[in-house]
């Protein structure tokens, strides 16, 4: 027997022994999620059992089944850490809200999320698998430098995607993204950033970074972005607004169709975006 495979025969049986739950990790060092996992606590330090699960230590994450929280007020997970990739790997966090029926509000909305950080974090990159049924938003970010891409985000009360930034203002990216029949609340309590008025429910809210080839529909609004580029999207049949941009935001290469109000508000327009059956007016070559 080696010494490296002495070595962890023993830290395993010494953990076994004194009764030490250890992460599960996968034979390429990621640390492996499950329902089970969830409920029995430990996946990082200090996480305790049930939702949500808490990562508190960088790394790679997978989840290696289906995750079920049980109500629409419960997280799934909450990161309070810096430079940690999840991967869903194809599977989904699930919960119960339903807006098949009505996006403002969708039934039982809730205050639950699917993937958060409460704190400023950097370095988050999130990727691969499903969001669906949260009572609040699929994800919701808080820092810098994340990485949201290849997800499906579907059918959550308050919004699909929310990026904001700290106060180093360091820029995000969304990129390669379903956003589907996300709601909102006439009352306020969806508002992202504590506006009163704000109904919420948009598909994708990045306050500043790029916003790129993904596709927001059915959503109360389909893209928001105010510092930043938001480039070869398809956004269609949102309720609202398709895409609601600040001064500071460029756009380009976008298709908008059969959305609301209007297909764009505000921004800076550098060409080729179709809004319905047209181009869409006022670009700057």
């Amino acid at each position: 027997m080696s010494k490296a495979v002495q070595i962890v025969s023993l830290f395993v049986g010494a953990a076994l022994l004194g009764g030490v739950a250890m992460p599960v990790w996968a034979v390429d060092g990621v640390i492996l999620i499950d329902q089970n996992k969830a409920m029995t606590g430990n996946v990082t330090p200090g996480d305790t059992p049930g939702f949500p699960v808490t990562i508190s230590l960088p790394g790679s994450y997978r989840l290696a089944v289906n995750l079920t929280v049980p109500d629409e007020n419960t997280t799934a997970i909450e990161i309070n850490v810096d430079h940690v990739t999840l991967d869903l790997n194809g599977f989904a966090i699930l919960g119960p809200t339903d807006c098949s029926g009505s996006l403002l509000p969708c039934v039982r909305k809730g205050n639950g999320n699917g993937v958060i950080t409460r704190n400023v974090q950097a370095n988050a990159t999130i990727r691969n698998g499903t969001i669906q049924g949260m009572g609040r938003f699929g994800i919701s970010l808080l820092g810098d430098l994340h990485l949201i891409e290849y997800t499906h985000i579907r059918s959550n009360g308050c919004g699909g995607i929310l990026v904001r930034t700290s106060a180093d203002l360091a820029g995000s990216i969304v990129q390669y993204n379903a956003v589907q029949r996300n709601g909102g609340s006439s009352d306020g309590s969806c508002s992202p950033l504590g506006n009163p008025g704000a109904t919420g429910g948009v598909g994708i809210i990045v306050l500043r970074g790029t916003v790129r080839r993904n596709v927001a529909d059915v959503n109360l609004g389909g893209i928001t972005n105010s510092v930043g580029t938001v480039s070869y999207n398809v956004v269609t049949r949102n309720l609202l607004e398709g895409m609601n941009l600040d001064s500071s935001s460029s756009y380009i290469g976008n298709v908008l169709n059969g959305n609301g109000l209007s297909q764009v508000t505000g921004g800076t327009n550098l060409g080729q975006n179709l809004c319905g059956n047209a181009v869409c007016p006022g670009a700057n070559f």
